[in-house]
């Protein structure tokens, strides 16, 4: 059996037959509103990681990560919204050792419509992820799917979509993994507690 890193979550980990599996690319779908972000650092506790941040700054990211990872075992660099394909390869391309890859938000790169230019940078970060032993995670948000979030979806080996509900004072969580290439996708729907760490949510039957 191919080797299998853990994504951080328990009940993740045991929906994907023991955890994800290394060279995969794992796309998390979330509201922009959502509290999807925990789920980011339970990932990036698990081996070093090279966050790429395409919207807000190395120092805001980096004062949110220190305030609420265990670790300090990452790098950050800003790929930014201009021509940010070149510069997310070129981030990707100067990640050493087996480490994983965060890119925060995937947005900037799918509203470009470059879809051969963005197909290749897939390709790439893929070939990467494969020959270091790593997995990648793509943070991809947006209450309206951006123009190559179809090809995003494709290529990406895992899909985890998060839904909040709201009801009245209520928020709950819930994570549903729609895709698991080379394996299946569990029929159930996972209940999370999104703190600042996350846990299964177990106040009431999972949905």
């Amino acid at each position: 059996m191919a080797k299998r890193l853990s994504t951080g979550v328990t009940a993740i980990d045991r929906n994907l037959d023991g955890g994800v599996r290394a060279g995969s690319v794992v796309a998390l779908l979330a509201p922009p509103d959502s509290q999807s972000e925990p789920l980011l650092h339970e990932f990036m506790e698990e081996r070093p990681t090279a966050y790429i941040t395409t919207l807000r700054t190395e120092p805001a990211v980096r004062d949110d990560l220190e305030r609420v990872l265990r670790t300090d075992d990452y790098s950050i660099q800003y790929a930014g919204i201009d021509t940010p394909i070149d510069n997310a390869g070129r981030v990707v391309q100067q990640v050493d050792g087996q480490a994983n890859v965060v890119v925060d938000t995937l947005n900037p790169l799918e509203e470009t419509g470059e879809r051969n230019r963005y197909v290749n940078f897939l390709n790439q970060f893929k070939t990467h992820l494969t020959n270091t032993g790593a997995v990648g995670l793509l943070h991809c948000t947006a209450m309206d799917p951006p123009p190559l979030r179809e090809t995003t979806l494709t290529i990406a080996d895992v899909v985890w979509e998060l839904q909040t509900d709201v009801k009245g004072n209520s928020i709950e969580n819930f994570l549903q993994v729609s895709k698991f290439r080379g394996g299946r996708p569990a029929d159930e729907t996972i209940k999370l507690d999104l703190g600042e760490e996350v846990a299964v949510d177990t106040s009431r039957d999972i949905a």
